[in-house]
């Protein structure tokens, strides 16, 4: 297993030196780029878009799909929902590197 930092770089800075725990791969990459694009991955393509989790905001896709307005503090039982299952998504991880990709394999 390797660690490799994902590093993203919008031309407008914006969400500058955040930094967003968990686990990305490979196949999280497309989807991620086309959905910036604003263009739909063809059906073959796995993984998930992973802009949420750098924008980490909430919006009403149906009245804003141009994700203009986030919607976050009005639904704050959503966000709870959300954060746990992003916290669900670390955690499933964390048995296979304990916290650490420098460990030597045993």
């Amino acid at each position: 297993m390797t660690h490799v930092p994902l590093l993203v770089r919008t031309p407008d800075g914006e969400h500058r030196g955040k930094r967003v725990p968990g686990f990305v791969q490979i196949t999280d990459l497309a989807p991620t780029i086309l959905g910036r694009l604003n263009l739909k991955p063809p059906s073959r393509v796995t993984g998930e878009d992973l802009w949420p989790y750098v924008a980490g905001e909430l919006y009403d896709v149906r009245k804003d799909p141009k994700e203009l307005k986030t919607v976050a503090a009005s639904h704050p039982a959503v966000v709870k929902e959300l954060q746990a299952k992003l916290e669900q998504y670390i955690a499933s991880g964390w048995s296979i590197t304990n916290g650490s990709f420098n460990e030597a394999a045993g």
